[in-house]
């Protein structure tokens, strides 16, 4: 990795979500930065890159090592936001959250905390103002890191959308799971001794048989197995 120096200044590249929450919290914290989209030019491109040391590349996965090769420069230091990849010259710090088209209220963001394979100076030196935490893991291990995030966000919020067209097709409002889900995320929050329920963790062999017949052939018959015997694996007296 090479090292240039830095300034407080920085160009996002994007014009996605994430782009939008990171400028935001940008004006937050008073941080001078600009903007390039593909819809500018590339000799926009070229000076915008010139004024800022700091390249954040706010875009897909699979686009950050193609627009590094094209466009990386010894003037500037480049920065991706994958949980995922790792890649000899640009340094990256996965922001632990979900980002949605809507902007978060202002206490949020410093609340998010990072996580990447540099070192925390490296996280302070680049980004000075933040007050986040940061945790710095081995290279190595970023695919597992990142696929337990995926498992634990985008896979907890496909399971209640299902549970809710499911539901609707039994004429059951959606609306009716909203208690349940605050209570639920209530309680994995707090870490209650209870957040544990149900007939998994209490062995009520006959509800567990009369489930799996009833998903027999359905397509959440192999989730809902594996679920329920990862589910007695588990030692939930932790």
């Amino acid at each position: 990795m090479r090292q240039v120096p830095t300034d407080s200044s920085y160009l996002i590249v994007g014009s996605g979500r994430l782009a939008r929450h990171l400028s935001f919290y940008f004006d937050q914290l008073e941080i001078p930065y600009e903007y390039w989209t593909r819809g500018e030019s590339q000799d926009s491109l070229k000076n915008k890159m010139r004024n800022h040391a700091n390249v954040l590349l706010a875009i897909r996965d699979d686009a950050i090592v193609s627009f590094y090769d094209e466009h990386n420069s010894d003037k500037n230091i480049f920065i991706h936001f994958s949980g995922v990849i790792n890649h000899p010259e640009i340094l990256g710090f996965h922001p632990l959250m979900t980002f949605t088209d809507r902007l978060y209220n202002a206490t949020v963001y410093p609340e998010i905390h990072f996580v990447g394979a540099h070192s925390p100076a490296l996280f302070q030196v680049h980004f000075p103002k933040f007050k986040n935490t940061y945790h710095q893991i081995q290279p190595e291990q970023k695919a597992l890191y990142h696929a337990l995030c995926v498992l634990s966000g985008n896979g907890t919020t496909l399971l209640w959308q299902l549970a809710s067209l499911e539901l609707k097709e039994l004429g059951i409002a959606p609306q009716a799971l909203h208690p349940y889900l605050k209570q639920v995320s209530e309680q994995i929050l707090q870490q209650s001794p209870g957040r544990f329920t149900g007939p998994w963790y209490r062995g009520d062999e006959k509800t567990n048989h009369a489930h799996i017949q009833t998903l027999l052939g359905h397509d959440l018959e192999k989730l809902f197995t594996t679920l329920k015997q990862q589910a007695q694996k588990l030692d939930v007296s932790k």
